[in-house]
């Protein structure tokens, strides 16, 4: 966890329309008792003792690249105060009445180093809109909404009841801030007594989209429902709306479950998202209706738990991601997987360090249904694969993740997939009759290699990983699952006698996990187990479920539709780079490690925004002047020509917001830095029109780019489908938040969100696209152009053919006359 840097102890307010930069921190701190001094035990965790009432038990200070990492660790340490758990002796004493330690959040603008960090308020305010949409375990804003209109007063973002933004400090401002306007109206003074009454836990309101009332034995009802309706999620959750295809369905459903007579019933995804009695919307349907039964739920801000595949392919997973970014919802996908325990004691083994560093790994899994030529009549979309959901994406997907989960992200260097039994037979569960078969274009085998970086687990040089995942039974007597670990000084091997499911099947009479000490050549059998109480109480696959919902109502980080696009773009990557739909694909061998780029000068620089080397010009259209084409000016008919994408960027944002002043100059600025400075300048800026623009806009710009450039564009094309990646240290918004050096070893759960990266990906799609069709315009074209010249040649040996012919008649005809008069000469002689 990084050391924080202090903030700024005056709290600067910044302009109301201050541009959000794109370079933020989020600081999580400990409450103090004044302002002064503790303030600096910011700088130094081992100061921390020096600060009264700080809780040094949630090892904060903190500071974090990303909101959802820091709004989770922020809630957490508010429950842990709610709770009273495990506080240091710094805590409040019971008579102390004036004692009130809270928790501050701080958003801050990052800068070089030694430049300080500086709160931003308009950053702060959007993550207000992103708190607001998120159910915190304190839930009491409703009783104060006085305070909803103090807070945009403040510089930096707190919380604590009676409003959930605001820190609790009973505690009077020094002088030296007493003159900073409403300075101390957004600290109430509230003692220790008050706290303890009001920090009541209010259940966190949940809205099910896909609970069946005919589909008892569904996902959401044998998984979801188990946890949610036991004493303990009782406790932290009410189910307060059913969503199915009709209201007549989702009433069907409450009575089927016997939930209150007040649970909403709801026919839309669109109706449960405005329901403002729903704080986390649960998506629990088949995968090729999540994008459309969510997406409703996230652009409303709602937060929203969707089941693992997130959606139908990738691009769609994207879409999800960011739309949920745009409306700062929280997010969760459900690879519950990362809570079994059986996986979790695997890491524990690990960080031990019984076997030494990792050197590699191998998983053989044979599974995802339970016979190899049959599927249920309920899962007869698995042999579909548009609609997203099958062996390949369900079960490998989440034996992939779990796998990354304990040994970090893994780079693909090669797959193989094949049809192998290309008629699948369909039989009816209730006659178990077969009905019918048919055809399946889902791969039933799966082979993967790939390589996982250096960490504090794998050794320096990185680690070889081999997956091996098949349909249907293993051959008899073998286990589903065989995993094992080969370190340094020993080995693991966990096997799964009865499913590769660990979130779901797996329970510990069936489980096993063995250690073997290569020193001595012992094997040791380790022993796990569920928690006890509560998890060991239910069903089996609601175990792992219900530690979802425990982490969400702790305010814990939880896999994101982020990280749900990152297993996608893997899945998705062996499914079509193998070449899904023949019966048996060849070996695809190819180079999936990322390119990592930073800068025009840098390796790959011709990726660069800044790139100066191939200026290239818009040419006027006559939709020049239509706001769908930001970037055109609607007062020029000239051509307009940019010296670098950031220069076509920029100058699109200042037209996009009404500026042809700073557009001029963006255009006759002579290097990208002062480009990026005008940009700043930008006036009527607004965040969110910016947001749903400036991806369209840049995508644009390096089409232009690389158009204009055959050279480049034959680079571009020529990297395939690797990754792209902006590894700049300094922006985790276009880049990753790392440098080229660093990119490589580092945890991609840690990453930006590559926006320019992905552009140039996009980018490099359309160009393929087109160098096809163009290829297959030539082509087409070289056809006509060989028939012509066969249809010529044909002509010409018709001609000369014909010139044959008649050559050979009259040779023939002179023959003929030549021999006639020789007989004419031979008669003369005989008469004579």
């Amino acid at each position: 966890m990084a050391t924080a840097t202090c903030p700024d102890p005056h709290l600067i307010t910044q302009p109301t329309h201050f541009p959000i930069p794109e370079n933020l921190t989020y600081v999580v701190t400990p409450g103090y008792n004044t302002y002064d001094t503790p303030m600096a035990a910011c700088c130094d965790p081992n100061s921390l003792q020096l600060a009264e009432g700080c809780y040094k038990w949630c090892e904060l200070p903190a500071t974090y690249a990303d909101e959802d990492t820091a709004l989770s660790r922020f809630m957490a340490c508010h429950r842990r105060l709610a709770n009273k758990e495990k506080m240091s002796s710094n805590e409040p004493s019971e008579n102390n009445e004036t004692s009130g330690y809270p928790f501050y959040l701080h958003v801050a603008e990052s800068g070089p180093a030694g430049s300080g960090v500086t709160t931003v308020r308009v950053a702060r305010e959007r993550l207000i809109t992103k708190v607001a949409a998120t159910p915190l375990p304190i839930d009491l804003h409703r009783d104060a909404p006085a305070y909803k209109s103090a807070i945009t007063s403040s510089s930096v973002l707190h919380t604590s009841p009676p409003y959930r933004y605001f820190a609790i400090n009973s505690q009077p401002e020094p002088s030296h801030l007493a003159t900073r306007p409403q300075s101390t109206s957004f600290h109430p003074t509230v003692t220790t007594t008050n706290i303890k009454q009001t920090l009541i836990m209010a259940p966190i309101r949940i809205g099910i989209i896909g609970l069946s009332s005919t589909a008892t034995t569904a996902w959401a009802s044998s998984a979801h429902l188990p946890y949610l309706l036991s004493p303990r999620g009782r406790s932290k959750y009410t189910i307060t709306a059913l969503c199915n295809s009709s209201v007549e369905a989702a009433q069907r459903a409450v009575k089927a479950y016997n939930l209150p007579s007040s649970t909403k019933a709801y026919g839309s995804p669109a109706d449960l998202a405005a329901d403002p009695d729903v704080d986390l919307v649960v998506v629990s349907t088949r995968v090729d209706q999540h994008y459309d039964t969510a997406l409703s739920s996230v652009e409303a801000g709602k937060s929203v738990y969707v089941e693992w595949p997130l959606a139908q392919d990738a691009k769609r997973a994207g879409e999800l991601a960011d739309a949920a970014r745009r409306r700062g919802a929280r997010t969760v996908v459900g690879v519950q997987g990362r809570f079994a325990p059986s996986l979790l004691k695997v890491k524990e083994i690990l960080e031990e360090g019984r076997i030494g560093k990792v050197l590699s790994s191998e998983v053989r899994a044979a599974g995802g249904s339970l016979d190899r030529n049959v599927l249920p009549a309920g899962l007869k979309y698995f042999t579909q694969r548009e609609v997203g959901g099958n062996v390949i994406t369900i079960g490998f997907g989440h034996l992939f993740d779990q796998i990354q989960h304990v040994l970090g992200e893994a780079t693909i260097q090669h797959s193989h997939t094949q049809i192998q039994r290309p008629d699948v037979k369909i039989r009816d569960p209730s006659t178990k009759q077969i009905v019918e078969t048919v055809p399946s274009n889902v791969p039933d085998l799966l082979v993967a290699t790939a390589t996982l970086p250096p960490s504090n687990l794998v050794s320096a040089q990185g680690a070889t990983l081999l997956a091996r995942f098949r349909r249907g039974q293993p051959f008899a007597g073998e286990p589903q699952l065989s995993w094992t670990v080969n370190g340094e000084k020993g080995e693991i091997r966990l096997t799964s006698q009865n499913s590769v499911a660990l979130q779901a099947f797996a329970d510990v009479d069936g489980v096993k996990i063995e250690v073997q000490d290569f020193e001595s050549g012992e094997v040791e059998s380790v022993p796990w187990a569920w928690e006890e109480g509560w998890q060991a109480e239910l069903p089996v696959p609601a175990r792992c479920v219900g530690a979802v919902y425990e982490a969400f109502a702790e305010g814990e980080s939880l896999p994101s539709f982020e990280d749900a696009v990152r297993r996608h773009e893997q899945v998705d990557g062996i499914l079509y780079k193998s070449g899904i739909g023949s019966n048996l694909t060849s070996l695809i061998t190819m180079n999936t490690s990322p390119i990592y780029f930073w800068r025009e000068t840098g390796h790959e620089g011709y990726l660069s925004q800044w790139w100066t080397s191939n200026p290239f010009t818009q040419s006027p259209s006559p939709s020049s002047s239509s706001s769908s084409s930001p970037s055109s000016s609607s007062t020029s008919s000239t051509p307009i020509t940019f010296k670098t994408a950031e220069h076509y960027m920029m100058h699109a944002k200042a037209l996009l917001f009404t500026d042809p002043t700073v557009a001029q100059s963006i255009l006759k600025a002579d290097h990208p830095r002062k480009v990026k400075a005008l940009g700043r300048k930008v006036r009527n800026f607004n965040e969110a029109l910016w947001n749903d623009n400036r991806e369209r806009i840049v995508r644009e710009g390096n089409l232009l780019k690389f158009r204009s450039a055959p050279a480049l564009r034959k680079k571009l094309l020529a990297t395939g489908d690797r990754e792209l990646v902006e590894a700049s240290p300094m922006d985790r918004i276009w880049g990753i938040g790392f440098s080229p050096d660093k990119a490589p070893g580092s945890d991609r759960g840690r990453w930006g969100l590559n926006l320019l990266g992905k552009i140039l990906m996009e980018v490099r799609t359309v160009l393929r696209e087109e160098a096809e069709v163009e290829e297959e315009r030539k082509g087409r074209k070289r056809e006509v152009v060989e028939a012509e010249a066969k249809r010529r040649r044909s002509a010409e040996e018709r001609e000369g053919s014909q010139v044959v012919d008649e050559g050979a008649v009259k040779k023939s005809r002179r023959g003929e006359k030549d021999a006639g008069s020789v007989k004419t000469a031979n008669d003369t002689a005989k008469g004579g």
